[in-house]
């Protein structure tokens, strides 16, 4: 049975398989790099007379004779030889100038080629169909592709999904795949929601051409096996190489009954066909593995070569290192002292590479990548800190499958002990996405809107909206104005800033978070420390807003000129994270918006009397759309109501709803939605202003929310109330708060007093 580890070895003690994921920071870093590379530092085979650097150079004689040795050697095990008589019987071989034997595999090399490796446990799964042309181009770069790249935004990312092994490494308990856990928790920020953001390549799609093109992307998620190499005898591996997928020859079916069941011309013409391929792949740094499968559902028994790289190959690549990249080999030996080779040969010292300084358990690796991803792109840690937010998560899954093998009566593997590290550790940190964002023009912190229908019919599933909206092309920032525009002297901006990624338990941002804006490109106002001007988000601890920082533009803003106004945030690693909008205008709109109040709360029986603390709406103004969000003050439950008109003053809007609970108790969130109506909207519910009270700007807004939820799961519907009196900030061309008097408010913003 295969071990359920992420590894190929046990040279005479354990046995490795590598995920490799890694997450290029485009974000947070300097701006776009070439993807030009020196000749790089001297390749390992380069100061080996014996060894050639590629298979073209090892020529097809001496590859016939490697594939002679690996197919033979396969079949003694089948026959019922044991791994150490096999590996005896290579070292008798006349050409065979190493060779290695543990647990799980066996490794040679004949005299003038490249390694070769036998694994010994068997993968099971339902291996895919060989790959076409269109499959094993995939992720081939074109023309139009490279200039959206090259020319798209600094602040927008894009993420390279590659996992080989997908039919051996399946789902989780819950359906969903590595590749789906990077995906969607990535495409929660608005830094990966554009066309251009995800390729995603599984089994036959990964090609040694799509580990070579990692300048153009900012995470790269590689899960794929992996080995290391060490000499006879010997407990320390001396190399790691990782598989890339990419199969040559034809797959071998039915081969583990007798030799007299086993077709010789089909034998043969695999060899002959691997050994075609192979010879003309010039590239350094690759291996050949001879690979067993197991059928799952058919039961059939397949031998496939795969190629396999190594340290030299990504050497080749890369040059001295791709600069500001976050790499991620989530496997095992990434970050062991021979698995470090892997990532400083992908890395230079500006970027951050992590993995397992040990082997590592399928689960607990895939554990980490599901923990790791949200701190690093939801909330916007380092790595470092993301590291530290989710070792207690992980050692509580070991706890778990220790307990579980234990009460089975099974031995507790070593595997599961291994740590995930930081290469380098104690230099420069990076983080996956930009953590500065401008906030929409009279607006706070704003909630996040109903996700939109699917991008892709064939997916079921709406693509996923930001926690916080933020200011995008085309926005109005009337709101931001201080001073009365169009008066020929120069204004102010109190624009909204919102910045994550701010460790709660450090005690909130130090000197070094510095924010500065520019206005059409050039900077205005000066540089302002965060711990000077934020304040910390109650429900999102490591999130900072700023609302009240006064930024003299040098310029009277006018109503109708069009705008670009960008944020910048100088990082303590050295970095400057950025966010930017253009096309923003000033006009005659009024935008009104809820700040806070006190609110209370029943929906029926089960939440009676809940007191609220506050409540804050998106967009509020005669463009766009209404939207509340009720929460309580511990964050446990919330209600959110969503009308599809923008405020015209009191009166009885149509919203949908969504009440969410999470009890202190409870693993899970409950959501209760409003039921659909015919066309399948959620209608059931009802925002209603009662009234205005007070003198503008300073005003009061009284009304309830109500209606319908229900959990589709239970079938279960609840009614829900919640009424509020709630201050509102009105905002009109021409003046800050001390602008105007209350009619000139009433008649700018359409306020009708009752």
């Amino acid at each position: 049975m295969r071990p359920n580890t992420r590894h190929a070895r046990r040279w005479l003690r354990l046995a490795a398989l590598l995920i490799v994921s890694s997450t290029l920071l485009f974000g947070c870093g300097s701006d776009g790099e070439s993807g030009e590379q020196d000749s790089g530092p001297p390749l390992d085979c380069e100061s080996d007379d014996t060894l050639p650097c590629s298979f073209a150079e090892a020529g097809s004689d001496t590859n016939r004779q490697m594939l002679d040795l690996m197919v033979d050697a396969r079949f003694k095990l089948i026959d019922g030889s044991t791994p150490a008589e096999v590996s005896a019987w290579l070292g008798d071989q006349p050409a065979v100038v190493e060779v290695g034997v543990n647990d799980d595999a066996i490794h040679f090399r004949v005299d003038g080629g490249r390694p070769a490796e036998l694994w010994l446990p068997a993968l099971t799964g339902d291996l895919p169909a060989p790959a076409t042309d269109d499959s094993a181009a995939a992720l081939t770069r074109t023309n139009e592709l490279v200039a959206h790249t090259e020319g798209r935004s600094r602040e927008t990312k894009r993420a390279a999904i590659l996992t080989p092994f997908q039919w051996d490494f399946h789902e989780d308990s819950f359906g969903s795949t590595e590749a789906d856990t990077v995906r969607k928790t990535l495409q929660r920020h608005a830094d990966y929601q554009h066309d251009a953001a995800f390729e995603v390549a599984i089994d036959n799609a990964v090609t040694l051409d799509t580990l070579q093109n990692w300048h153009e992307f900012d995470v790269i998620h590689f899960s794929t096996h992996g080995t290391c190499w060490a000499d006879e005898g010997e407990d320390e591996c001396y190399d790691v190489g990782l598989l890339s997928g990419q199969r040559v020859g034809n797959v071998l079916t039915e081969v583990l009954g007798s030799g007299e069941q086993r077709d010789p011309e089909a034998i043969a013409a695999s060899k002959q066909k691997a050994n075609e391929q192979i010879s003309e792949m010039d590239d350094p740094g690759l291996y050949l593995s001879l690979l067993q499968v197991q059928e799952v559902n058919s039961g059939v028994n397949e031998l496939v070569f795969v190629v396999g790289v190594k340290a030299d190959f990504f050497r080749a690549a890369y040059g001295h290192g791709l600069d500001d990249k976050f790499v991620f080999v989530n496997g095992c030996l990434s970050m062991s002292r021979v698995g470090r080779s892997i990532g400083e040969a992908i890395t230079s010292d500006d970027s951050v590479y992590l993995g397992w300084d040990d082997t590592v358990d399928n689960e607990v690796a895939l554990e980490a990548t599901k923990a790791l991803y949200p701190e690093l792109a939801e909330h916007g840690y380092t790595s470092k800190v993301a590291i530290e937010k989710i070792t207690d998560g992980l050692d509580q899954v070991r706890e778990r499958i220790e307990q579980d093998l234990i009460q089975k009566g099974e031995e507790v593997p070593a595997s599961l002990d291994a740590q995930l590290l930081k290469l380098r550790d104690g230099e420069r940190d990076m983080r996956v996405r930009e953590v500065v964002a401008l906030l929409p023009s009279g607006g706070s912190v704003d909630i996040e809107p109903p996700a939109p229908a699917p991008q892709n019919p064939d997916d079921p599933e709406p693509a996923p909206t930001p926690r916080f909206q933020r200011l995008e092309e085309g926005g109005n920032i009337t709101g931001f104005v201080d001073g009365m525009v169009g008066d020929g002297a120069d204004d102010s901006l109190v624009p909204h800033v919102l910045v994550e990624g701010i460790d709660p338990e450090a005690g909130g941002p130090d000197a070094d978070y510095k924010l500065y804006f520019e206005l059409d490109g050039e900077q205005i106002g000066g540089k302002y420390p965060l711990r000077d001007h934020g304040q910390q988000v109650p429900m999102f601890p490591w999130a900072w807003a700023v609302t009240d920082l006064k930024v003299p533009t040098g310029r009277d803003m006018t109503p109708g000129t069009s705008y670009k106004l960008g944020v910048f945030l100088e990082l303590p690693d050295g970095k400057t994270s950025r966010h930017s909008a253009t096309e923003l205008r000033i006009n005659s709109a009024c935008d009104a918006h809820f700040d806070a109040g006190p609110v209370s709360w029943s929906a029926g029986a089960a939440q009676p009397d809940t007191p609220f603390g506050s409540i804050v709406a998106t967009d509020l103004g005669q463009e766009g759309t209404m939207q509340l969000l009720l929460n309580s003050p511990d964050g446990s439950t919330s209600m959110v109501a969503t009308a599809g008109v923008p405020y015209d003053g009191p009166g009885s809007y149509p919203v949908s709803l969504v009440f969410t609970s999470s009890g202190s108790t409870a693993e899970s969130i409950i959501g209760l939605e409003s039921p659909r109506d015919d066309n399948g909207d959620r209608v059931l519910g009802t925002l209603t202003i009662d009234r205005i009270l007070g003198d503008a700007p300073h005003l009061l807004a009284e009304g309830i929310v109500q209606g319908t939820v229900e959990n589709p799961d239970t079938d279960t519907a609840y009614q829900a109330n919640a009424s509020f009196t709630v201050p509102i900030s009105v905002a009109v061309p021409g003046g800050g708060d001390n602008a105007g008097n209350s009619s000139d408010w009433d008649q700018a913003c359409g306020l009708e007093r009752h």
